[in-house]
């Protein structure tokens, strides 16, 4: 989905990948324009292998990114708490798979590591 107005566009994606690389289209196309990539890490094995490749890599200088910590019941993990000087990868990529039981009990009462719905973090 893209959202449009005169000073500002913004793109929204569950793949972090696509909006990865529709942030950087848009940076390279309009130099003069600040682009924030809003990247949700959510804990899973399919974004360990993607999360250092991205907050690695060489990005245009008007390109900025804004990463999330996301706990869903799904991806079947939780995040460790965050270890003081751990480097931005280590902090994403640092998770605990949820016994059988716990995800049942995410699944059913929909409750985050903070305790709020899901819905609401």
């Amino acid at each position: 989905m893209v959202a449009k107005n005169h000073h500002a566009c913004a793109f929204y994606h569950d793949d972090m990948r696509v909006v990865s690389d529709i942030a950087l289209h848009m940076a390279e196309n309009r130099p003069d324009e600040l682009v924030i990539r809003v990247l949700r890490a959510a804990g899973g094995v399919t974004y360990t292998d993607f999360v250092p490749t991205l907050s690695n890599a060489d990005t245009p200088s008007n390109v900025i990114a804004l990463w999330i910590r996301e706990v869903r019941a799904s991806q079947g993990t939780k995040f460790n708490a965050p270890r003081p000087g751990a480097s931005l990868v280590a902090k994403l990529t640092d998770f605990t798979e949820l016994t059988f039981i716990e995800r049942l009990q995410r699944l059913r009462f929909g409750k985050s590591e903070t305790g709020h719905d899901e819905a609401e973090t």
